[in-house]
């Protein structure tokens, strides 16, 4: 079928980063700029071929399992489905889902939450998300004094910028996990 094609390409494109890649020490960023599909959860679409968000946070801990984790979705559908109110009980729920791994840091990115379309301007010349995203990087305020700007400096800009542009019709999904660090 044409899903174990997308497949083999990421396990693939995995393997090959492994062999130069060292394990529990190593960082891993992982950039989707493209359509997005919600069905009983989040999975991005490749052409005509679709594949787990989750399947894809599975492939890198098991292949690579790095120490910090980055992973950011400019897609439609492509935040978690969290019915949680309170910071503790979306944290638990993240963890019930096994989304969070024995990573020192994973920090994800998704443009919307589970239920929202992602906005794409022209003047943009990309998705909302891309264009914040690349924005962040260029807003030397966000960089600490050792001239380091940390992926929840990130998330917490691009999260603010896009829900405030779009009057919070597109409020993007952020999620940080920093364990021991």
């Amino acid at each position: 079928s044409s899903k174990s094609n997308i497949n083999e390409l990421l396990l693939k494109s995995l393997e090959t980063i492994s062999s130069d890649f060292i394990k529990n020490e190593d960082g891993f960023f992982f950039f989707f700029s493209g359509h997005g599909v919600y069905k009983d959860e989040p999975f991005l679409l490749f052409h005509e071929e679709l594949i787990k968000i989750s399947e894809i946070y599975k492939l890198v801990n098991d292949k690579l399992k790095p120490k910090n984790q980055f992973f950011v979705f400019d897609a439609c559908y492509s935040g978690e489905k969290i019915k949680s109110i309170s910071e503790q009980a979306f944290i638990n729920e993240l963890y019930t889902q096994k989304l969070s791994s024995k990573s020192v840091n994973r920090t994800i990115i998704a443009a919307t939450r589970h239920d929202q379309t992602a906005t794409e301007k022209k003047k943009y010349q990309n998705g909302t998300l891309t264009y914040y995203f690349i924005k962040a990087l260029l807003q030397k305020d966000l960089y600490n004094e050792n001239g380091f700007i940390t992926p929840t400096n990130i998330a917490d800009y691009v999260r603010r910028e896009i829900s405030l542009i779009n009057n919070f019709e597109q409020i993007p999904y952020t999620y940080s996990e920093d364990s021991g660090s």
